[in-house]
């Protein structure tokens, strides 16, 4: 980072686990708080809630790519990027075509109610420490509704996913890794 770029960002932050609710939809500062809305207009604010949540990612400058092989992390402010083998994430897992629970990770919890089914995954490295993912699985369609990385420092990322349209088809540009601009690929 050039002098004049640290003259001025004083403390270079970036957007990092799960975002509280906005006040006006629902309590701050409490876990599980009730929505303050009902029907039509909760769905309309969590909308709204999401969008902003999204613009302050983007104006973070923040991208996290993978590729099949690599997880990029882009700090666009910084022109930063660094680059992880997909095998050392926990992307790994939900990137994967198939998981065997039993055979390919240390499942320490599975849970389940009338909404969910979580089950927990973790993960020690000897150098890094231990890690754990949390899959939330919807318990009446079986897809994947949210998951939850607790890297070995305790800090949660929280990703929750709804919504989705799956009739529309992704740019496949959006999972290349621009090794040219930012660096070369590991190994």
């Amino acid at each position: 980072m050039s002098a004049n770029a640290i003259a001025n960002v004083l403390f270079p932050t970036t957007v990092a686990g799960s975002l509280p609710k906005p006040s006006w939809l629902a309590e701050p500062n409490r876990l599980w708080a009730a929505w303050r809305l009902q029907g039509e207009e909760l769905e309309a604010a969590k909308d709204d809630a999401t969008i902003l949540a999204v613009k302050l990612q983007e104006d973070a400058g923040i991208d996290i790519v993978a590729d099949g092989s690599s997880v990029a992390v882009r700090d666009r402010k910084l022109a930063t990027q660094d680059i992880y083998p997909l095998s050392q994430t926990p992307l790994r897992y939900l990137l994967s075509d198939r998981i065997d629970l039993l055979k390919d990770t240390n499942v320490v919890n599975v849970t389940a109610d009338d909404v969910f089914v979580s089950v927990t995954i973790e993960e020690k490295q000897a150098l890094i420490g231990t890690s754990r993912l949390m899959l939330m699985i919807g318990a009446k369609d079986g897809q994947l509704k949210q998951w939850t990385v607790t890297d070995p420092q305790g800090y949660d990322t929280t990703v929750a996913v709804y919504n989705l349209d799956s009739t529309k088809k992704l740019d496949p540009g959006l999972f290349k890794i621009d090794f040219t601009n930012y660096g070369t690929p590991p190994g």
